[in-house]
């Protein structure tokens, strides 16, 4: 549908020129083609939602990069803490944005990039705060549950993947992270979800959780990450045309 919308655009702008002269010379001569106006009208407005569409579509893919970008600068500082870290890790239909190993657990950590709305900073709302409360994500004027559910699922499948991949027993814990947000939590979250900027200082500390609560040796950790490179390996060779 992408590329038939492409060429509708590209013929209307063509044409147009030549359509605006053949009205001009009927409506002059008092015979207006209504059947025609009709469809440059249905035309216009079809190419006008494809455009619109399009420019969305691309506007969230420019968002969410840039916030996986801000989260992977910021993870750079575990590396320092002796933290493995990998991103853009391909899973089974789907993609983990980054993995972050280390003697105390495996965080497979999911990026979400949201626009601050203009109408709630007129609204006087902080605009800038999203906060968590009973498995929802309270943003100034809509509420989320899937970036939750999401995070959960693929951890889940991390955990599982490399359990059977490296013999070791991960359960990896879900981070979820929204850089540029001032993130709180108004009930206990089921895992950490923060701003970027809180990663470094938060993941080293998690010890002892009642559901993801781990600690690896240097071999245990070792087979995980040599399982992770393995695979980060093998998606560059597929993508490699």
């Amino acid at each position: 549908m992408d590329v038939i919308g492409a060429l509708v655009i590209a013929v209307m702008v063509v044409a147009f020129p030549f359509a605006i002269d053949s009205l001009r010379a009927h409506i002059i001569q008092e015979d207006v083609p209504w059947l025609f106006i009709f469809t440059i009208v249905i035309g216009l407005i079809y190419s006008g939602y494809k455009t619109w569409k399009a420019f969305t579509q691309l506007t969230k893919l420019r968002l969410g990069h840039t916030a996986e970008i801000a989260t992977a600068n910021e993870l750079i500082g575990l590396q320092a803490l002796g933290y493995q870290v990998f991103h853009d890790v391909q899973a089974e239909g789907f993609n983990i944005d980054h993995l972050a190993i280390g003697k105390n657990g495996v965080f497979a950590i999911e990026t979400k990039g949201r626009h601050k709305r203009t109408k709630d900073k007129k609204n006087g709302g902080k605009a800038h705060e999203v906060f968590y409360k009973d498995n929802h994500l309270c943003f100034p004027s809509w509420q989320e549950t899937k970036p939750i559910e999401q995070a959960s699922r693929q951890a889940k499948w991390v955990g599982s993947w490399l359990t059977k991949a490296s013999g070791v027993s991960v359960n990896a814990m879900p981070v979820l992270v929204f850089p540029g947000w001032y993130v709180t939590n108004q009930s206990r979250p089921p895992f950490p979800i923060l701003n970027h900027k809180q990663l470094v200082k938060t993941l080293p500390k998690v010890n002892g959780h009642k559901d993801y609560g781990q600690t690896f040796s240097q071999q245990e950790m070792d087979a995980i990450i040599y399982q992770v490179a393995q695979r980060c390996g093998m998606a560059r060779i597929s993508l490699t045309p």
